[in-house]
């Protein structure tokens, strides 16, 4: 039987060593990369949604207010205005949006944000004639004019 050298055997063993060290690290490399991959598109995910969410109570809000100003519109005498003003977040989830009035049979809002790129759409009641629209968020000022239209206008600060 033939013996390794007692030099070969402690060559052969540091290889060993050495290659399964570096082999353990590239594991533990993409391992954690596929962690911080699936980590960052979990939190883009919950930011969406959270971003929707709020998209939606703000525009909820929005429309409530108009249906205010529609129905206390309908209560005044001809050539009068209502000018309403609503405080509403600046941003959502660290992000500007802005909300658009479309005049439409049925009017309805549609509330945008960039970053994520996202689109909410409310629809309200009105019986008012409304005009188109678009402002960001912050104050804003709901107003029946003279003309006998609604609209919403960034308020005056």
């Amino acid at each position: 039987m033939i013996r390794p050298s007692e030099a070969d055997r402690g060559t052969d063993r540091g290889q060993a060593v050495t290659l399964n060290y570096t082999i353990g690290i590239a594991i533990a490399t993409v391992l954690v990369t596929g962690l911080l991959i699936a980590g960052s598109s979990f939190v883009g995910d919950q930011q969406e949604k959270a971003v929707r969410s709020e998209l939606r109570v703000i525009g909820q809000q929005t429309a409530a207010s108009l249906e205010t100003t529609d129905r206390l519109a309908n209560t005044t005498e001809a050539g009068n205005t209502v000018r309403l003003e609503r405080q509403l977040p600046t941003n959502v989830a660290g992000t500007a949006y802005n909300i658009e009035l479309v005049s439409a049979e049925n009017p309805y809002l549609v509330l945008r944000t960039d970053n994520p790129e996202l689109e909410v759409r409310v629809d309200f009641a009105n019986r008012t004639k409304v005009t188109e629209s678009t402002v960001d968020g912050g104050t804003v000022a709901f107003r029946y004019r003279s003309d006998g239209t609604v609209t919403i206008v960034e308020a005056d600060t």
